[in-house]
């Protein structure tokens, strides 16, 4: 098949290339042996510009037919890779005395092994090969080369990856059953590293979904995650059937074009699901009698875009509507009004389809007072008519309920929840948040008494990292509070994320990494991969540093814990009178220090430019604000000393304190804010 040819310009002693690949620095270009495939496809490889800086983690993509001609560059003849010679799946078995291995992968896998020699060198990971894989695989694997800039060859190639079918995945686990959870998205990753820095990849797993995940883990063992031994060996699986994100915050939708881009992140992720359940979409919030009508063509289209956008990435859109009270219950009519949408929104594509009546009030139509006594009688009634009449017609789409009562603690849920839980089927799934709303720990035995209520297990919609209405702050911490065995008892796991699309994807990744392997899962660890993950060696520390002080007040009870205590102290001391030095250490070298690197760690970073963008607002604040916090700090010592305060200096702090407030973004919340603001009056005083 035509393959795609793009060319990587590395900055020079970036990467030991393979011997096969061999790339000079840029005044050596007569040396240059740029080993691709000569029949390649090239009509519609994209072109990037980038800068003449560009930082290490970026690589400069260059169109093979378009090359500038300043560049001198010999394109070879790549040499066919002959059939690959059949492997025996029990040779990629661990040996006996293998052992557990360090990995920053994300999300982090249930088993890793290595044995061998620690590894010295950089993999180079300037060309891939694939061997054994399927067009779908084959396009998969162009869609990385797209994102990390390889180049995939049918020659020679620094790394080499070998699919491996079903039967050889039966012939693995026979003579080496894996420790993952079984699944058809479960794979083991084996990897030899050679000297030279060339890796040849085993890819097993029971099915494409397995596969696909396998491809998405390879890619960071190539990145930012690199085997640390020779041999190596990645055995996985998810703790949980369905993991996604929810689009149902309070406040606008996300941008149509945003929508589409951030299912390649979620794939990333090794998250499978997707549900679009905006509360200001009036087509899904039905707030008029028009629902019935039908609906625009334009906005159906979008919704099929959403749908191909999701499938393409390995991911299953779901759909959700919100009936309010704009349909009657007790109506047959507009029970089957209601059943061709679902049939509508069936036919589109989407995989899930729910029925909601999250924050809904309790107050029957006129024509439904007769009918029933209670609101929740009424919900129900409707709902299972409804999913039953729709379940004849598409039986193959998975089914779900939200209640009005859909936290436990909720003041209807000992009555509401039986309800439902009786009179919908057994495979519909039923949303729950928690004990509360944000619920700050959520554990097996609030999974179990839901479970009691509801009659099956329910589906988590964890109200994390969601911040209702965009605005001064957003949550990049990792989720915390969950027990480490909760996937079990649930039916699956979704995380509502937050009005910043692309913003919430720090977030998400430690959702991500919880949902696949809870039992392993560590807030700080998962917080140290996400970063280098999304952002690079580069940008790793400033993304880990916004991250550690933009979190959720409800699950930590402050926005920078840390940096809130460190500030507390600092101004009991200074209250008493007493040695400020240790405390403005604290301050200066764990949080002002950093916060001032954040702004140029977070441009040289590899961040997507759509993370870089949706988060830049905040990265700029927290490096003002690391510089005020600095200057502060100088001045509030001054004066402790009894020195005279220069004026100018002042009024530069004056100046920044002002411009810090008079911005949008708060990074901290208003903890450094208030820090600035109090300093200012303290130095100001008599």
């Amino acid at each position: 098949m035509a393959r795609h040819s793009v060319i990587r310009l590395p900055e020079c002693g970036l990467w030991l290339i393979a011997a096969a690949f061999a790339v000079g620095c840029a005044d050596s270009s007569a040396g240059n042996d740029l080993r691709v495939d000569a029949t390649a496809d090239t009509s519609d490889q994209d072109t990037r510009d980038a800068p003449k800086d560009q930082a290490p983690d970026s690589d400069v993509l260059i169109d093979v037919e378009n090359i500038d001609p300043g560049i001198e560059e010999v394109v070879a003849d790549a040499p066919e890779v002959a059939d690959a010679t059949p492997v025996d799946p029990a040779l990629s078995c661990p040996p006996d005395g293998a052992a557990s291995a360090v990995s920053g992968v994300l999300p982090l896998p249930v088993r890793v092994l290595g044995w061998g020699d620690a590894i010295q060198v950089p993999i180079g990971p300037a060309s891939v090969s694939l061997d054994g894989g399927s067009a779908v695989e084959n396009s998969w694997l162009d869609a990385f080369a797209r994102r990390f800039n390889w180049i995939v060859t049918t020659g020679a190639a620094g790394v080499r990856i070998r699919m491996h079918d079903a039967p050889d995945w039966a012939a693995l686990t026979a003579a080496c059953p894996p420790q993952a959870p079984s699944s058809d998205e479960s794979y083991v990753v084996r990897t030899s590293t050679s000297a030279e820095g060339t890796m040849v990849v085993d890819v097993f797993a029971p099915a494409e979904r397995g596969r696909r995940w396998a491809l998405e883990t390879v890619s960071q063992l190539v990145t930012t995650a690199p085997p640390t031994t020779r041999e190596f060996l990645v055995d996985d699986g998810p703790a949980t059937s369905y993991r996604g994100v929810l689009e149902t915050f309070y406040g606008p939708p996300w941008d149509v074009d945003d929508r589409l881009a951030i299912m390649a992140e979620f794939s990333r992720l090794k998250l499978n699901l997707y549900i679009y359940a905006s509360k200001m979409d009036p087509w899904m919030d039905w707030i008029g009698d028009y629902w019935r009508e039908d609906w625009p063509d334009d906005y159906l289209a979008k919704l099929s875009d959403m749908v191909e956008a999701a499938r393409a990435q390995g991911v299953q859109a779901g759909i959700q509507i919100r009936p309010l009270s704009a349909a009657i219950f007790s109506s047959d009519e507009d029970r089957a009004a209601t059943v061709d949408k679902l049939v509508l929104l069936a036919d589109l594509g989407f995989g899930l389809l729910a029925i909601s009546f999250d924050d809904t009030d309790k107050k029957l139509l006129p024509a439904d007072e007769a009918a029933y006594t209670t609101y929740d009688e009424a919900v129900v009634d409707y709902t299972q008519h409804v999913l039953e009449a729709f379940h004849a017609r598409r039986p193959a789409v998975v089914l779900g309920f939200v209640p009005n009562d859909y936290f436990t603690n909720a003041p209807g849920a000992s009555t509401s929840l039986p309800m439902a839980g009786a009179a919908l089927a057994s495979d519909v799934a039923i949303g729950w948040t928690g004990p509360e709303i944000v619920s700050r720990t959520i554990s097996v035995a609030d999974a179990d008494a839901a479970a009691a209520l509801l009659q099956r297990k329910p589906l988590l919609g964890d109200n994390y990292p969601v911040i209702d209405q965009e605005g001064p702050r957003v949550n990049l911490g990792p989720l915390t509070g969950r027990d480490p065995d909760l996937p079990e008892h649930l039916w699956g796991l979704m995380f509502n994320a937050m009005p910043n699309a692309f913003g919430s994807l720090p977030a998400l990744a430690t959702c991500a990494d919880y949902s696949w392997n809870a039992a392993a899962y560590d807030p700080e660890v998962s917080l140290g991969s996400m970063a280098k993950m999304l952002a690079g060696s580069a940008g790793a520390a400033a993304l880990a540093t916004m991250a550690r002080t933009n979190r959720s007040v409800q699950l930590q009870g402050s926005q920078a814990p840390l940096l809130e205590t460190a500030l507390g102290n600092f101004w009991l001391a200074w209250d008493a009178a007493s040695d400020l030095a240790g405390p403005a250490s604290i301050l200066r070298e764990d949080f002002f220090g950093p916060f001032q690197a954040v702004p140029e760690g977070w441009s040289t970073g590899s961040a997507s430019a759509a993370l870089k963008e949706s988060l830049l607002p905040w990265a700029d604040q927290t490096g003002r604000y690391g510089i005020a916090g600095q200057q502060a700090l100088d001045l509030l010592l001054a004066k402790a000393a009894g020195e005279t305060v220069d004026p100018i200096v002042l009024q530069s702090f004056r100046d920044l304190v002002d411009q810090a407030r008079a911005l949008m973004a708060r990074p901290t919340g208003g903890i450094v804010q208030s820090f600035l603001d109090r300093s200012l009056s303290t130095i100001e005083a008599p």
